[in-house]
């Protein structure tokens, strides 16, 4: 488009060093490892803590406060006086009702919990489809590749056929022109089929979730929940971010 030929160019390779080897491989990884499998996990988890929580409200309270005062009394006329106080105050508190609030929130909270399992096994079989289909468009890709590489070879030979059939007077310059054209044709299907068959092994790996920094070696940084916990767990009040945002 700006008149500057391109240099140095390199071809994208396939990523099938990083994927399974089979496709029972590849679901199985996709059950574990894909970042949607994962999320509706963590859901379930959450469903099945909320649970608890829901049934704390059937249970008893207990709470403890405790004071501490001295009064100290220095009077020149008088003898000094100190005065010390000590209080402790404990309360149990039993829920005897509460209009059946507690027993629907526990109750829904399972029923919420029961919804989650469902949906991270919905989750689990789309997750298995789009491996599957993944799978099977990678090695589709790769016969793609194979006949055109095949194709390029057959244009290649048919065109030194007709070269020679037209130095030896059988074949015109037109004859010529139509060979070079198809192999022109045949090399640019190879180079369509070569890039189908990179982006099929991206989206096998992407399907399986392994499409990550770590796994494919980028120079660039990623993020860490972890790192990030401990920055503001600690953090008494605040708004902004260990970013400064």
């Amino acid at each position: 488009m700006v008149g500057e030929p391109p240099a140095q160019l390199l071809a994208a390779t396939p990523v099938d060093r990083f994927s399974p080897p089979t496709l029972a491989d590849a679901t199985n990884v996709a059950r574990q490892e894909n970042p949607a499998v994962l999320a509706a996990q963590f859901d379930v988890d959450v469903a099945q803590s909320s649970i608890a929580v829901a049934e704390s409200g059937l249970l008893p309270t207990v709470s403890v406060q405790a004071s501490v005062s001295r009064t100290v009394q220095n009077d020149p006329t008088l003898a000094t006086s100190r005065m010390d106080q000590t209080s402790v105050l404990g309360q149990v508190g039993v829920p005897l009702y509460d209009a059946g609030m507690a027993a629907a929130q526990t109750r829904q909270a399972k029923e919420v919990t029961s919804q989650s399992r469902l949906v991270l096994e919905q989750v689990r079989n789309q997750t298995r489809t789009a491996a599957t289909g993944a799978w099977v468009a990678n090695e589709g890709a790769k016969v793609a590749v194979t006949a055109a590489e095949s194709e390029v070879r057959a244009a290649n030979v048919a065109l030194l056929g007709v070269q020679r059939e037209a130095q030896a007077g059988q074949r015109t310059t037109v004859d010529v022109l139509n060979a070079l054209q198809d192999l022109t044709n045949a090399r640019a299907r190879l180079i369509l089929a070569q890039r189908d068959r990179v982006i099929a092994s991206y989206t096998l790996l992407g399907a399986v979730g392994r499409l990550d920094v770590k796994t494919l070696g980028l120079n660039t940084p990623d993020y860490l929940p972890e790192v990030h916990y401990y920055q503001v767990r600690d953090a008494w009040h605040g708004l902004r971010t260990p970013a400064g945002q």
